[in-house]
């Protein structure tokens, strides 16, 4: 791809870069969740996540954790 990186009273000066669109590694996510009344009107939820590769980007790891409480009147 060749994009202009420079201007001068010339014109315009360009370069070529390579960009390569496909991802190094594959992203591999594993989710876990659960969830429990608890009460007629609340409802409770726990999920955990864990990614590899995050973004399809090599090495990237993201681990994360959420709780939740929904509540209807």
């Amino acid at each position: 791809m060749t994009l202009p990186v420079a201007r001068s009273v010339s014109g315009y000066e360009f370069e070529t870069f390579e960009v390569d669109l496909a991802p190094d590694e594959r992203e591999v996510r594993l989710d876990i969740s659960y969830g429990v009344d608890l009460s007629d009107n609340t409802f409770g939820t726990i999920s955990v996540h864990h990614a590899l590769n995050r973004g399809n980007v090599a090495g990237e790891v993201e681990s994360g954790m959420f709780i939740g409480i929904r509540t209807s009147f």
